[in-house]
């Protein structure tokens, strides 16, 4: 959309949002979420805190409502179910009569912060570049929102950049999907994965490169597709199980779920490939994952900074971060430098991180010490934090 058509709209959605705040009541109980994946992620999180600690009525926006199981304290309200203005409607009128809103990206552009809250909890703490810094165009992304969270004092005035807007709006409270990382829970039997006694888990967790709706991307790299990371070879994959099995670990692949390649679900005894759909399907959250992985594979995904919680080894997957810093770029001039854990550029690096883990070998322990403190203020208890912030 070009930029005057941009603001137009947005102009257009300011006068709605007023009359609507005119007509139609706030019901102070009600609480509206929504999430990308849908019920996931931070706002998961939250709600189900909000549940277990309240008597708030709670409300999520998803695309096909008939995928979860409605009870007294949740409605599901559909998005994407094939009445498209009759879903509109509804999902407007939840917008504006709700109290509280929550989202992990841009949502609710009718909310009016002069008598609502709506907060971004977001979905990560930021490497690459987004929002304003991405595009200037994006000036308006989030612009109703009262409250955009992150996870550090470090990354307020960061943040503020990112979105253009006030650093007193950003509130460094952490991230509530923080908190799964320290429970254990039954995914692993749930997923059909099984470590053995002195066999490590690896999760292998990259960012997007080009999204289904791009052209170009952030990178031409298709990461399933390269060196040992051939996932679409049976017979490659075949290989890379055997080596794994060989060296005592189980590597866990769980592609983007804004990824335009894919992988199919398959679980392998070292090998398991997770699609975001199957953890859907089985309502599963990939931090409670995360909680039993004693290493972590990724790239520029912000994933690295919430596991810096768990004090274990990652490894970044780096062989294109020239074509990726060409493209979408990084919100830092040396990115490297922001990085707390060993660099892999090439198979034989990333062989090496595989046998360190294998043999509790942990070389940048000291780098994770010193970095900690820009990612992370705390490291659990993240919901109660903004439940109290709040004042819910």
């Amino acid at each position: 959309m070009i930029p005057l058509l941009k603001s137009i709209r947005h102009i257009g959605i300011c006068v709605v949002r007023w009359i609507l705040s005119i007509l139609i009541p706030i019901k102070n109980d009600k609480i509206l979420f929504q999430s990308i994946p849908d019920y996931s992620d931070n706002c998961r999180a939250f709600s189900d805190f909000l549940i277990e600690n309240t008597t708030y009525h709670i409300y999520w926006s998803v695309k096909e409502a008939c995928n979860y199981q409605s009870n007294d304290r949740i409605t599901f309200i559909e998005t994407d179910g094939g009445r498209y203005l009759i879903d509109k409607i509804r999902f407007i009128y939840h917008t504006v009569s709700a109290k509280f809103l929550f989202s992990t990206h841009e949502a609710f552009l009718f909310a009016n912060t002069h008598r609502q809250k709506y907060i971004c909890l977001w979905h990560g703490t930021p490497l690459k570049k987004i929002a304003v810094l991405q595009n200037p165009n994006n000036k308006n992304y989030l612009s109703n929102a009262s409250f955009i969270l992150c996870s550090s004092k470090y990354y307020v005035p960061i943040m503020a950049r990112c979105f253009g807007r006030r650093e007193d709006i950003i509130l460094p409270l952490g991230y509530p999907r923080n908190d799964w990382l320290f429970e254990e829970s039954s995914i692993l039997s749930d997923l059909g994965i099984s470590v053995g006694k002195d066999e490590k888990l690896v999760t292998y967790l990259p960012t997007f490169r080009r999204t289904s709706a791009e052209s170009e991307g952030d990178s031409k790299k298709d990461v399933f597709s390269s060196g040992l990371f051939d996932f679409y070879d049976k017979s490659n994959l075949m290989k890379l199980n055997d080596y794994l099995k060989k060296i005592g670990v189980v590597l866990v692949v769980k592609p983007h779920p804004a990824d335009v390649n894919q992988l199919e679900y398959n679980v392998l005894s070292n090998v398991a490939i997770l699609p975001q759909s199957y953890l859907s399907e089985k309502d599963l959250q990939l931090y409670h994952l995360l909680h039993y992985s004693d290493a972590l594979l990724t790239d520029f995904s912000s994933v690295y900074a919430d596991y810096l919680n768990l004090d274990r080894p990652i490894g970044f997957l780096l062989s294109d971060i020239s074509d990726y810093s060409s493209n979408r770029g990084f919100i830092f001039d040396n990115p490297l430098d922001y990085l707390p854990g060993v660099k892999l550029f090439n198979e034989a690096d990333l062989i090496a991180f595989l046998e360190d883990v294998s043999n509790n070998v942990d070389v940048t322990k000291h780098e994770r010490d010193n970095q900690s403190y820009i990612y992370n203020d705390y490291r659990a208890g993240n919901s109660k934090r903004l439940f109290d912030y709040l004042g819910l």
